[in-house]
C-alpha cells in the first residue's frame, strides 16, 4: 500500500473502534436498570424504632424487613412475642415486597390460592408494609404477634424512621 493508502486504512480502522465502542454502550445501557436499595443501617434503623413503637405500647412483636427481592436484611423477635409470629411477619414482609401494597390489600378471591400456591409465602394478614422511599419500593415490613392494628403501628413507626413513606391505619366502620 501507498501511505496515503495506509492512513486512511489507520483513520477508517479507528472510526470502526469508535462507533463498535458507542454500540457497545448502548447495548449495555439498554441491559441495565438504575435501582435504589435499602442499606442494611436503614435496615437496622427500621428495627429499632419497631422494637420502641412496640415496647411503648407494651406488646412484644415478631418484625422483619425484607429488601425488593424479598430477602431478609434484618429481623428480631422480640422477648415475649408469639414465636409462630416470626413466620407470618416474613410472609407480610415478602407480600408486602412483592406487591408494593399493604399485605392485606390483597383482593379476596386469590387470598387462598396464592397461599396455597406460593406455600405461605403469601399472606393477606394485616402487618405487612411496603417500604417506598421518593416513589421506589425498596422492599417490606412484616409484624406480627399484636392486633392487625398494632403490627400495623409498629411497622409505620418503622417506615418512619427512614422517611419512607407512611400507611394510614384504617379506623374501623
Amino acid at each position: 500500500r501507498s501511505s496515503g493508502q495506509g492512513h486512511l486504512f489507520r483513520k477508517n480502522s479507528r472510526r470502526r473502534e469508535v462507533v463498535a465502542s458507542l454500540l457497545l454502550a448502548m447495548a449495555a445501557a439498554s441491559y441495565v436498570i438504575p435501582a435504589s436499595t435499602l442499606h442494611h443501617s436503614g435496615a437496622l434503623a427500621m428495627l429499632g424504632a419497631a422494637v420502641a413503637a412496640a415496647e411503648a405500647m407494651g406488646q412484644p412483636q415478631c418484625i422483619v424487613v425484607v429488601d425488593a427481592s424479598g430477602e431478609v436484611l434484618g429481623e428480631i423477635r422480640m422477648t415475649g412475642a408469639k414465636f409462630l409470629s416470626r413466620k407470618s411477619a416474613l410472609a407480610k414482609a415478602r407480600s408486602a415486597a412483592s406487591s408494593g401494597k399493604p399485605s392485606d390489600a390483597l383482593p379476596e378471591p386469590v387470598r387462598a390460592p396464592l397461599a396455597a400456591a406460593t406455600g405461605g409465602a403469601v399472606t393477606a394478614l394485616k402487618g405487612g408494609l411496603p417500604i417506598v422511599v421518593n416513589g421506589a419500593l425498596l422492599g417490606g415490613i412484616g409484624v406480627g404477634s399484636g392486633t392487625g392494628d398494632q403490627d400495623i403501628q409498629v411497622a409505620n413507626a418503622a417506615l418512619a424512621a427512614i422517611g419512607a413513606d407512611v400507611v394510614p391505619v384504617e379506623s374501623p366502620s
